[in-house]
């Protein structure tokens, strides 16, 4: 969505020694993008069902899909209850950055329109204590 903004100034001067002037003036028109729909974040896992001790693969997609550039930006994806991150295991758009952590925090590149970033992670699911278990995902 679109909002364009102008601003009209009406004044009424009088200098010393000189008759009242009266006037206004326009500004030009600066349009604004208002971005929060234009962004999507879809997250998918490779399993919907896992045991305790098992690992799963997340894969978050973010698209621009606005007109303006958008970022850096940084990502943070919450760790499910009962699992923790695999340290070293995200990859964006495919290149590996192991000192990244989408629990913390990824800063992910400048996006232009209609660009998409690919961010993959890998997640453990904790043993709890009967080890009898199992959660269900998404």
């Amino acid at each position: 969505m679109i909002i364009p903004n102008t601003s009209a100034v009406i004044y009424n001067a009088v200098p010393p020694n000189e008759a009242g002037k009266r006037g206004s003036l326009s500004s030009n028109t600066v349009n604004t993008e208002v971005l929060s729909d234009a962004i999507t974040k879809v997250i998918k896992t490779d399993k919907t069902f896992v045991n305790a001790g098992e690992i799963f693969h997340n894969t978050i997609t973010i698209t621009n899909n606005s007109s303006a550039v958008l970022g850096p930006t940084h990502i943070v994806n919450n760790a499910p209850n009962g699992t923790s991150y695999i340290d070293g295991s995200v990859k964006i758009n495919g290149v590996t950055k192991p000192n990244s952590n989408p629990i913390t925090g990824v800063l992910i590149p400048n996006l232009n329109p209609g660009e998409s970033v690919t961010i993959e992670y890998d997640m453990q699911v904790n043993k709890p204590f009967d080890g009898k278990h199992n959660y269900k995902l998404g």
